[in-house]
C-alpha cells in the first residue's frame, strides 16, 4: 500500500474543507431567546344544552298527616324535557349550576311550609303563618265601619301570606330536586290564579365553570407576581 506523503495529506484536507457541509460555516452563535408569544384562542366549545322549566299548581292542598311532594302539574316550560308533572321531580340532564326557586301561598289558618330538596337531603326552606294570625276577625267599630279598616275586614276575617326561595344549585347530571310540603302545612291555591311555582334553569355547565376558573387563574397570576417584583 502507497503512503501518502505530507503535501498529499494537505490536499486531502484541502478538498475535505471544501466539502464539508455548509453549516459548519453558515451558522453563527445563538440568539438569545425571544420573548412568549401571545396566547392563543380557544378551541370553539360544544354549546350548553338548553334546560329550562317553570310549573305551577291548580288545586289546593290541604292539612295532612304526611310529607308531600308538590306535583305542580300545571307545566309552562320545560325545555329539555327534564322536569315531570306527574311526580314533581326535576332530573339534572348535565353537571352544572342551576337556578332554582319556589313558592306557595297560605290562607285562611293555614301555614305553610316548603322545603327544596335534592337526593333527599334539604337545600332551601321557605315558612309564612301570616294566614293564620296576622289579623283578627273585625269587631266592634272595625266591623261596623266606622273605625279602622284592617286587611282582615277586606278579606272578610281571612288572611293570606306567602313564602318563597331561591339560589344557585350544582347539581350533577341525575341528581333530582323537588319540593316538599310537610305534615301539618298545606298551600292554597285556586284555578287559574297559578299561586304557587317551581321553576329552575342550567346557568353553565361544569366544563365552563372550569374553563373560567382557570382563565381568572392565569389572569390573576401575572398581577400577583408583578406586584411582588418590588419587594425585597
Amino acid at each position: 500500500m502507497r503512503r501518502l506523503s505530507g503535501p498529499h495529506i494537505l490536499g486531502l484536507f484541502y478538498v475535505i474543507f471544501l466539502l464539508r457541509p455548509t453549516w459548519w460555516w453558515c451558522t453563527g452563535r445563538h440568539g438569545s431567546k425571544g420573548q412568549k408569544g401571545d396566547r392563543g384562542t380557544p378551541a370553539e366549545q360544544t354549546p350548553a344544552p338548553v334546560v329550562g322549566f317553570s310549573a305551577t299548581l291548580d288545586q289546593n292542598l290541604p292539612r295532612s298527616g304526611e310529607y308531600r311532594v308538590v306535583r305542580f302539574n300545571v307545566v309552562l316550560t320545560n325545555h329539555g324535557a327534564a322536569y315531570s308533572p306527574s311526580t314533581g321531580v326535576f332530573t339534572a340532564p348535565v353537571n352544572g349550576s342551576y337556578l332554582v326557586g319556589f313558592s306557595g301561598v297560605g290562607y285562611d289558618g293555614q301555614d305553610i311550609l316548603l322545603h327544596l330538596v335534592r337526593n333527599g337531603q334539604r337545600q332551601l326552606s321557605a315558612f309564612d303563618n301570616s294566614g293564620c294570625s296576622c289579623c283578627a276577625v273585625p269587631s266592634g267599630s272595625a266591623a261596623s265601619g266606622t273605625g279602622d279598616v284592617s286587611s282582615a275586614s277586606l278579606t272578610g276575617g281571612k288572611c293570606a301570606g306567602s313564602a318563597s326561595n331561591s339560589g344557585i344549585i350544582p347539581l350533577e347530571r341525575g341528581d333530582r330536586l323537588w319540593v316538599e310540603l310537610p305534615d301539618g302545612y298545606g298551600m292554597h291555591n285556586a284555578l287559574y290564579h297559578n299561586y304557587a311555582s317551581f321553576y329552575g334553569h342550567l346557568l353553565y355547565t361544569a366544563a365552563q365553570v372550569n374553563v373560567a376558573t382557570k382563565s381568572s387563574a392565569q389572569s390573576e397570576a401575572p398581577a400577583s407576581m408583578t406586584a411582588g417584583a418590588g419587594r425585597l
